[in-house]
C-alpha cells in the first residue's frame, strides 16, 4: 500500500481482496484460487502465481488469437476474406481424422486435445461422441456404397 493508501503493485490488477475470519485473502480473478496475504509481507507470491496461473496463460492465448484474427482479416487476400467456419464440415473431417489414423474415440475428450483446437478455431465445438459415431458411420456407408458403385 503506497501513502495513499491504495495499492500500488500491478498484481492487483489480476487480484480481488477481501477478508474471511480477520484474514486478508486475495482472490485469483483468472482461476478464483485463495491465498493469504499482508500489507507487511507483500506480493511476490502473488506474482509468482500469475506467471504459472493456467487460466491466465489461456485467456492471454485467446486475446492474442483474437488481435492475430484481426491482423488477418485486415491482410486477407479476397479469395480468404470469403472463409465461413462451418461445424458440420469440421465434424466430418475430425471423424475422417480419427478413422484414418486410429485415434481412440475418447480424443475428443482430453484437455490439451481441446485447448489446441480451441486455440486453432475458437468457433470448433467438440462433438457428442453419439454425433462423432454417427459420422464415422456414414463415412463408412458412403465408402462402401461409392465401391459397391465401382464393382458392380
Amino acid at each position: 500500500m503506497n501513502q495513499t493508501g491504495k495499492f500500488s503493485s500491478k498484481v492487483w490488477l489480476d487480484f480481488d481482496m477481501f477478508e474471511v475470519n480477520g484474514k486478508q485473502v486475495a482472490k485469483c480473478k483468472h482461476c478464483n484460487k485463495d491465498f493469504t496475504w499482508s500489507s507487511k509481507s507483500g506480493t511476490t507470491h502473488l506474482k509468482n502465481h500469475l506467471e504459472r496461473c493456467q487460466s491466465k496463460k489461456i485467456k492471454n492465448q485467446e486475446r492474442q488469437l483474437t488481435t492475430f484474427e484481426i491482423s488477418n482479416l485486415i491482410t486477407r487476400d479476397s479469395d480468404e476474406s470469403n472463409f465461413m467456419f462451418d461445424q458440420e464440415r469440421s465434424h466430418l473431417d475430425f471423424a475422417k481424422m480419427i478413422i484414418k489414423h486410429q485415434f481412440p474415440l475418447d480424443m475428443v475428450e482430453q484437455e490439451f486435445f481441446k485447448i489446441f483446437l480451441k486455440n486453432l478455431q475458437p468457433m470448433f465445438e467438440f462433438p457428442l461422441n453419439d454425433i462423432l459415431l454417427f459420422n464415422i458411420h456414414r463415412i463408412y456407408k458412403d465408402k462402401k456404397e461409392k465401391l459397391q458403385l465401382y464393382f458392380d
